[in-house]
C-alpha cells in the first residue's frame, strides 16, 4: 500500500474539505473586515460633486430614526459647508459646553427655562484641562442668556423679581451666546461652545 490512503478515506477527506470550505471562506472574510476596519482611511478628501457632503435632506428618514430633526441637520450642514455661525443650542448633535478658568473649584452652567421661568443648572465635569458638559436633550432655547458660576448657582424669586445667584451670594451676570462656526463638526456630534472665565 505504501503511503497512499485508502480510496474511502480519501473521498471522506475531500468531502469534509468541500463542506467546510464555505465556513472557512466566511471566517476569512470576517477576519479581513476586522483587520481592515482598524487601518486608517486611504483617502479623506473633501466631498465634491452632487451632494458634496450634504444630501439636501435625502437621508431625512435616517435622521428622523436617529432622533434628529432632518431640517435642523440640513441647516447645520449648510452652516458647516459655508462656515457660517450657528446658535450652538440648535445644533442637532447637542452642545458641548467648555468653561476655562484658573480656579480649582467646580463650575456650574445654567439658564432660566423660557417655559417655566425656573433655573436649570448643572455642575460641569473636569477633564482635558477644562470644565465640560454635553447638553443634548435639555438646552437653552435660542437667544436665552446663560449663567456661569464658579461653585453652585441658585435662583431667588421675590414676587416678579427673579435673579440667579452664585456661590458667593451675589447675582450672576447673564451672558448672551453668539453663533459658533462649526469647523468640521459633523451634525451628529456635539458642537463645542467655549466660555473663557480667565482674566
Amino acid at each position: 500500500m505504501g503511503g497512499r490512503l485508502p480510496s474511502v478515506v480519501r473521498k471522506n477527506l475531500l468531502l469534509t474539505c468541500w463542506l467546510a470550505l464555505p465556513i472557512l471562506i466566511f471566517a476569512g472574510l470576517i477576519v479581513w473586515i476586522f483587520v481592515s476596519a482598524g487601518r486608517p482611511k486611504a483617502m479623506n478628501a473633501e466631498a465634491v460633486g452632487q451632494g458634496a457632503g450634504d444630501t439636501g435632506g435625502a437621508n431625512a428618514l435616517g435622521e428622523w430614526i436617529a432622533g434628529r430633526n432632518p431640517n435642523d441637520v440640513e441647516r447645520a450642514n449648510i452652516a458647516r459647508r459655508e462656515r457660517r455661525p450657528i446658535d450652538p443650542f440648535v445644533w442637532p448633535g447637542g452642545t458641548e459646553v467648555i468653561v476655562e478658568h484658573d480656579a480649582g473649584a467646580p463650575v456650574s452652567f445654567g439658564w432660566v427655562d423660557a417655559g417655566t421661568g425656573l433655573l436649570r443648572s448643572q455642575v460641569l465635569t473636569y477633564r482635558d484641562d477644562a470644565w465640560r458638559a454635553v447638553l443634548i436633550e435639555h438646552r437653552p432655547s435660542p437667544g436665552v442668556p446663560v449663567y456661569v458660576s464658579v461653585g453652585d448657582m441658585s435662583q431667588r424669586i421675590r414676587g416678579d423679581e427673579r435673579a440667579v445667584i452664585g456661590a458667593d451670594g451675589g447675582a450672576l451676570r447673564a451672558r448672551s451666546i453668539g453663533g459658533v462656526v462649526p469647523e468640521g463638526t459633523p451634525a451628529s456630534e456635539p458642537l463645542a461652545l467655549v466660555i473663557d472665565l480667565r482674566g
